[in-house]
């Protein structure tokens, strides 16, 4: 009985099988060759300790005493580290250290501007970030290809 029904079921088993694989085959995206592929950057290490409410989109870190206040564009979070090791774990991202206690991503910056004769960086969201009179030279030249 169950080499009879075996047997029986064996070439339609066989037959759905392979309609399967010819539809998912035709429908997959072609590969791409390894020497076309773009490189891809590992995630930097500092987006795992955001928790998924808030994102991995960043925009600014502010230091706070032994915490860092991290934007995204979904929130914020703090988190526990110093700016600097923060500033290290995000290396891979486009943001820079613009003031002792700011690093701004260059995505999240709109304009800049002068209050009281020192640069302000205008963000997207409308916040204003000092910029560090030492770190002035180097933020206008990270940002000069971006902003007129």
């Amino acid at each position: 009985g169950f080499i009879e029904i075996g047997l029986r079921c064996l070439p339609i088993s066989i037959g759905i099988t392979a309609v399967y694989t010819l539809l998912t085959i035709s429908t997959r995206p072609a590969a791409q060759s390894p020497q076309h592929a773009p490189a891809m950057q590992p995630p930097a290490p500092f987006l795992k300790r955001l928790s998924p409410e808030t994102g991995t989109v960043i925009t600014t870190l502010q230091a706070q005493d032994h915490y860092v206040e991290v934007t995204t564009t979904r929130g914020q979070e703090l988190v526990l580290i110093r700016l600097g090791d923060a500033q290290k774990e995000l290396s891979g991202l486009d943001g820079m250290r613009v003031h002792r206690s700011w690093w701004v991503a260059r995505a999240a910056i709109q304009s800049t501007a002068r209050d009281n004769g020192r640069l302000t960086l205008i963000l997207t969201d409308g916040r204003k970030i000092p910029v560090s009179r030492s770190n002035e030279k180097d933020v206008r030249q990270w940002l000069e290809n971006r902003l007129p």
